[in-house]
């Protein structure tokens, strides 16, 4: 129980990077050149003996990562966020967090509920805008939307978990809502649902 209640607490900070072709082995790091300055990242969602499934998800050129090498590595890779490379590290306009858990045991659909029930801990003004959880054959998928207000800031959260039998992962991309913009929130959910449909996807391999 403490497991799990540890592994949840880490959900806004942490990642592991895992390659294909160590999936099943060591679980080493793995960045994939996209052949445009992009990179992509791929995180295990599943594993049997007859299917493997992975979230990939592409980092676009103009971002940076928050970590430095020698912080990933302190922490074993458990942590990975990127933002604007012109951004303030404090003070972003945009941000992408990646999230996995190896071995956990944590269905897509945990991770969503316990996200959701920690934004009545700390952020005002939440709203709700997404809540679904579907089930495909080898992994469930859970999204949610959140619009919210934390340290004078107005934000919205769009997250996708994934997961399998042991392991799962996923994607959250959150933006600092423009100011005096006319920009609605069925708008902003759009443009934040539409960058994440854009920069992932899971990959089954037989």
């Amino acid at each position: 129980m403490n497991k799990t209640k540890d592994l949840l607490s880490m959900l806004s900070i942490s990642l592991l990077l895992v390659s294909l072709h160590c999936f099943a082995d060591d679980t080493k790091p793995q960045y994939i050149a996209t052949g445009n300055k992009d990179f992509a990242i791929i995180l295990p969602v599943s594993e049997t003996e007859s299917k493997q499934v992975h979230l990939i998800v592409t980092v676009p050129a103009q971002y940076r990562s928050l970590q430095s090498l020698e912080e990933l590595q302190a922490i074993k890779m458990q942590l990975m966020e990127f933002i604007p490379e012109k951004d303030n590290d404090y003070a972003w306009n945009a941000i992408i967090t990646l999230n996995t858990f190896v071995g956990s045991q944590l269905k897509a659909s945990d991770i969503t509920q316990s996200i959701k029930q920690r934004f009545g801990e700390g952020p005002t003004h939440v709203d709700f805008i997404e809540d679904k959880t579907t089930e495909h054959e080898g992994y469930q998928q859970s999204c949610l939307g959140v619009d919210y207000e934390i340290n004078h800031r107005h934000e919205m959260v769009y997250m996708c978990f994934y997961s399998g039998d042991l392991d799962s992962a996923g994607m959250q991309y959150a933006m600092l809502w423009p100011q005096d913009s006319q920009i609605t929130k069925q708008q902003m959910q759009k443009q934040l649902m539409q960058f994440v449909d854009a920069h992932s996807k899971i990959v089954t391999t037989d």
